[in-house]
């Protein structure tokens, strides 16, 4: 890996994007018609739109497995 190929020991590495993605479109998704209030002071409509979009499909891909985060830890 390139961790390794830079002079990394891999010591951990934990798989975190559940907590991550999940939460986050959740959040959007209960709290949408008042963050789309902040967001369309600054920004046109179709910018929200596709934040939602994006958001949507971000959570689709996290519960297929398709995307994660990772924190990883390793020693030089």
């Amino acid at each position: 890996s390139q961790i390794v190929n830079a002079g990394f020991q891999l010591k951990e590495t934990k798989l975190v994007g559940s907590h991550v993605y999940e939460p986050l479109s959740e959040y959007y998704i209960q709290n949408r018609e008042k963050l789309q209030n902040v967001i369309l002071k600054e920004y046109p409509s179709h910018i929200e739109k596709i934040l939602h979009k994006s958001i949507s499909k971000m959570s689709e891909l996290s519960e297929e497995r398709v995307i994660d985060y990772a924190i990883i830890r390793a020693d030089k």
